[in-house]
């Protein structure tokens, strides 16, 4: 019901996967598309990382000018390789997508054969997750894989028995070789054409080639495209890096840790997956230029949110920026040395010449934004502060900001903390 159609066409790229949202991404709407962009193409993306991976995709094709191009995310939390071809094969019929784009990670070729006994040692007591699941959880993320985040000099283990390699041999591997041959059928019986792209998270060559070099021929003997994304890794990197170090000094410490979403979680950053779009776009445009239909000029427009995190803070768009709801002081996001926060992304990266905050119970606030690095394309997520307040508004004027806003952060203290009184009105004046 959400599809838009020009000359009665809808053309859609699908994508399924099974990671989570990664704060600063950005995102776009329901369609995937630019706001008020008739959609062409629709591409769906079935990896392990749909949601952020969903958002990079969108704002790079509509960067391009593809913003006629769907992108619709088929994905969930945990999905390998054999759960994907499932996922399609019943999506395919309902959504009709013009290209389907797998994504492929070190443990995709699991096959639920062969226990993780390295996860299994790094997470809390049996009992204590089946007592208490939520607090077993809570346990496990934020001091023990934090600790392993802290300490660990890379996102992969490099054991020459690790649990991604056994994967790769034995009976998984032979179940695995099922799942890529039904993969090839699936394409040739729908006639959709569908690509694997790898999505190496680790400058170690040689882990990726084990883990993507093993599965290769699988692929191809399937006839189904394979794209490995591990050697044009480290010459990205190494461009991106010395801006990322001036911006974020102490990233010396362990220069790889803008590929990932945080010292605690190994999934891809913004940054990662801003470089996976970058290079599935090139794909496109070389291989299925048919999908993506002529390119149209784009240019930066409305400031939208998209999304606020938590997930507590609840807003509805105004014809001047937007209504908040900031969530109780207990919800709000925390990091080491910043203050607890409301962090609002923009679908699509916008300049803004001045933001205001607005509430009548507002005691105290603070504000600050994180650019588009234009050097880079992404986010670093460094957050510039420079809010002034007078009464219950503070004011952040932005005309010599030359870069483009992908996020706005806010702290806000009020006179009273019932839900009314931290009700607030942001214009967003570009």
């Amino acid at each position: 019901g959400h599809h838009r159609r020009r000359h009665g066409v809808v053309d859609r790229v699908l994508e399924v996967g099974d990671h989570a949202p990664v704060a600063g991404d950005g995102a776009l709407g329901p369609s995937g598309g630019a706001a008020g962009v008739e959609d062409d193409g629709v591409v769906g993306l079935i990896d392990g990382g749909v949601g952020h991976r969903r958002i990079q995709l969108s704002r790079e094709l509509v960067s391009r000018g593809y913003g006629h191009v769907e992108v619709l995310a088929a994905g969930y939390p945990g999905y390998s390789t054999n759960l994907e071809v499932k996922a399609a094969r019943k999506l395919a019929t309902t959504l009709k997508p013009d290209l389907i784009i797998w994504g492929f990670t070190d443990n995709d070729a699991d096959e639920e054969v062969i226990i993780n006994y390295n996860k299994s040692k790094q997470s809390s007591i049996w009992l204590l997750k089946k007592l208490l699941p939520n607090l077993s959880l809570f346990i496990d993320r934020q001091v023990v894989s934090k600790w392993h985040g802290f300490s660990s000099l890379d996102a992969t283990d490099k054991a020459s028995d690790c649990w991604q390699f056994s994967l790769l041999s034995g009976k998984n591997f032979r179940l695995f070789t099922n799942t890529v041959k039904n993969m090839g059928t699936f394409l040739q019986q729908s006639k959709v054409p569908g690509v694997v792209f790898t999505l190496p998270k680790t400058l170690d060559t040689s882990y990726s080639a084990r883990c993507f070099g093993t599965v290769r021929p699988l692929f191809e003997q399937n006839k189904v495209p394979f794209v490995d994304l591990t050697d044009a890794l480290k010459p990205w990197y190494d461009k991106a890096l010395p801006t990322v170090l001036t911006m974020s000094p102490l990233s010396v410490i362990k220069p790889t840790s803008f590929l990932l979403a945080s010292p605690a979680n190994s999934h891809p950053s913004g940054a990662l997956n801003y470089y996976y779009a970058v290079q599935a776009v090139d794909y496109l445009e070389r291989h299925h230029p048919e999908i993506l239909g002529k390119p149209a000029p784009y240019k930066a427009g409305r400031a939208i949110l998209n999304d606020a995190m938590p997930i507590f803070a609840s807003f509805v768009t105004t014809s001047q920026g937007f209504d908040l709801d900031y969530p109780d002081a207990s919800l709000l996001l925390r990091m080491p040395g910043r203050e607890p926060y409301v962090q609002l992304n923009l679908a699509m990266p916008a300049k803004i010449k001045k933001i205001t905050v607005t509430g009548s119970a507002l005691k105290k606030g603070k504000l600050g934004i994180s650019t588009i690095t234009p050097t880079l394309g992404f986010d670093t997520g460094n957050v510039t502060y420079g809010a002034k307040q007078s009464g219950n508004t503070i004011t952040m004027d932005l005309y010599n900001t030359s870069e483009l806003v992908n996020s706005i952060y806010l702290t806000a203290s009020f006179t009273s903390y019932n839900k009314d009184a931290r009700h607030l009105s942001i214009r967003l004046d570009q």
